[in-house]
C-alpha cells in the first residue's frame, strides 16, 4: 500500500526508505480492515481521496519526514467534508440521483452526499419518504470522489502556507536546493499554481539563474497575479548571471 501512498506525490521507494515509515503507514491503512492480509480495492480508493486531504492539513515536519498520522486522525479525514457547500447542493443531489445513472454526471457536492447516504444514512436534511433507494456501486462511488479530490481539488492555501514558511527558514540557512525542492513538492499536487512556480524560480535564482529565469517566465505565462514581483525576479537574474 504504502507504494501506492508515495507514487500519490511521486516519491520512488526502490530505495532506503526506512522499515519504520512502511509500517507505521500500512498499520494506519491496515486498521481500517482489521485482520485481512490484502488491502481491498475499496481501501486502496479510500486512501487516495484521504491522502491529499492528510497533505493539505498535516504539519509540514510530518509531510516531509512521510510521517504516518495515529489511525483515529486518519479516519477523521472526511471525504464528505461540508466546507462551502451551497443550499442547493442538497437539491441537486436529489436531481442527479434520479436522473443520472453514471455517477461521473454528478456534481462533487452530490457524491460527498451519497456517500453520506449510504455510510450513515444521512438524508441531509430531507424527509424518508423523499429519498428511495437507487443502484450506486459504493466501490465506484468512492473511486470518483478519490478522483475529484486527487485532480480537480482547488490548491491548498494552508499547505502552500506552510511549505512557504519552512522555505524561509532554508533561505535563511542558504539552503537554496531544499527550499526549492519543497515548492517542487507543492507543485506535484498542484501544477499549475503560478505563486508557487515564481516562487521556487526564486529559490533557484543563487545557484541556478538559468533555471530560475525559465521557471519564473513559466509562471508569468501561467497567469501569476503580482507580475511586478515576477519582472522583479526576473532583473534579479542577470546580476546572477553576471557572477557565474
Amino acid at each position: 500500500m504504502i507504494p501506492l501512498i508515495l507514487a500519490l506525490t511521486n516519491i520512488r521507494i526502490d530505495s532506503a526508505y526506512p522499515v519504520s515509515i512502511i509500517d507505521s503507514w500500512n498499520d494506519v491503512l491496515s486498521g481500517m480492515v482489521p485482520q485481512q492480509a490484502k488491502l481491498p480495492r475499496r481501501i486502496v480508493e479510500d486512501a487516495m481521496g484521504r491522502f491529499p486531504i492528510w497533505l493539505s492539513t498535516a504539519p509540514i515536519d510530518d509531510i516531509i519526514e512521510l510521517r504516518a498520522p495515529s489511525t483515529e486522525c486518519w479516519n477523521n479525514l472526511n471525504l464528505d467534508s461540508d466546507d462551502g457547500h451551497s443550499i442547493a447542493d442538497p437539491y441537486r443531489w436529489i436531481s442527479d440521483r434520479y436522473l443520472y445513472s453514471d455517477l461521473a454526471q454528478w456534481a462533487a457536492p452530490s457524491l460527498r452526499f451519497e456517500y453520506r447516504y449510504i455510510t450513515r444514512g444521512d438524508l441531509n436534511g430531507f424527509p424518508k419518504g423523499a429519498i428511495t433507494d437507487v443502484k450506486v456501486d459504493p466501490d465506484k462511488l468512492n473511486a470518483i470522489i478519490a478522483e475529484h479530490t486527487v485532480y480537480h481539488a482547488e490548491p491548498s492555501m494552508e499547505l502552500y502556507s506552510k511549505v512557504f514558511a519552512m522555505a524561509v527558514r532554508y533561505l535563511k540557512r542558504n539552503d537554496y536546493q531544499s527550499a526549492s525542492a519543497l515548492f517542487g513538492f507543492y507543485l506535484q499536487e498542484n501544477p499549475g499554481d503560478a505563486k508557487a512556480i515564481n516562487a521556487r524560480g526564486f529559490c533557484m535564482l543563487p545557484e541556478k539563474p538559468y533555471d530560475a529565469e525559465r521557471i519564473i517566465l513559466k509562471a508569468l505565462r501561467n497567469g501569476f497575479g503580482d507580475k511586478a514581483v515576477g519582472y522583479y525576479n526576473l532583473g534579479s537574474v542577470k546580476p546572477e548571471l553576471t557572477q557565474t
